[in-house]
């Protein structure tokens, strides 16, 4: 357009081969036609990262061009530091944040446990300005993988990512047995937060005595205190969606200000 225009971003949700266009927040009326558009060309050259060129005329989108994305595509994230701002000073020390930093690839396993399609690619955590921030972005991405509706992670966090998506009946069928997993781990969360809490108390005895040995202890500690806090927290969701349904239970949202990151055209 020789720079006449300028440029504006949208987020669009990935559609699996059986899905029709949604609409998605305030986008405009194209956008459901360059959903199909980007559908079907990963039908067509595979689930891969690619850079489409596209034009709409108003009743059709077309496709001038499509090439390979050769370098790591930067997502357009969203983070908060909701509840690291709860069981954190207002700045962390240089050492606790490069710990939590460094468990985040274990604390998303976790996750991925349940569903190995979870990818690593993107970070669970992030430090933006000495603090770290969790990546609420990637929880919307887990959710709308297992056809939830991502207004949960809001309810969770107390952070908002974007667009909210509702539930996807088709992908949630898909995931029945993840779903099942998440569920019988709810179920049990209480007798495995006790065993951890009995390994926690074992282990710091068990510890070579070494810098790296105590580091790594600390590693193993925050790790499975965390990850037992994401089942005990997902176990109360339910009664807690229901007190707050009944007008029983009152939430104040955090006054924490998400952070996005800029990513690349893809």
């Amino acid at each position: 357009m020789a720079g006449a225009d300028a440029g504006a971003s949208y987020t669009l949700p990935k559609l699996r081969a059986w899905e029709q266009p949604t609409s998605a927040g305030d986008s405009p009326a194209w956008a459901r036609r360059l959903q199909a558009l980007l559908r079907d060309v990963r039908g067509v050259f595979g689930a891969r990262d690619w850079d489409v060129e596209w034009a709409d005329d108003g009743d059709r989108c077309w496709l001038l061009q499509v090439r390979l994305v050769t370098r790591p595509t930067v997502h357009d994230e969203t983070f908060t530091i909701a509840n690291h701002k709860e069981i954190l000073p207002e700045l962390p020390s240089p050492f606790m944040t490069s710990l939590i930093q460094a468990c985040a690839s274990g604390l998303f396993d976790y996750y991925q446990r349940f569903d190995p399609e979870l990818l690593r690619q993107r970070p669970l955590i992030e430090v933006i300005l000495g603090r770290p921030h969790l990546n609420l972005s990637l929880l919307h991405t887990m959710l709308r993988i297992w056809g939830r509706p991502t207004r949960l992670v809001a309810a969770s966090t107390g952070g908002a990512a974007g667009c909210e998506y509702a539930a996807n009946p088709g992908r949630r069928v898909r995931k029945l047995p993840v779903l099942a997993r998440l569920a019988l781990a709810q179920l049990g969360a209480v007798s495995s937060a006790r065993r951890a809490r009995q390994a926690m108390l074992r282990r710091p005895a068990r510890a070579g005595g070494t810098i790296r040995a105590e580091i790594e202890a600390l590693c193993w500690l925050y790790t499975a205190l965390v990850r037992e806090m994401f089942s005990l927290t997902a176990a109360i969701s339910g009664p807690v969606a229901l007190l707050r349904r009944l007008g029983l239970l009152r939430s104040t949202p955090p006054a924490s200000k998400p952070w996005r990151r800029g990513s690349t055209a893809t």
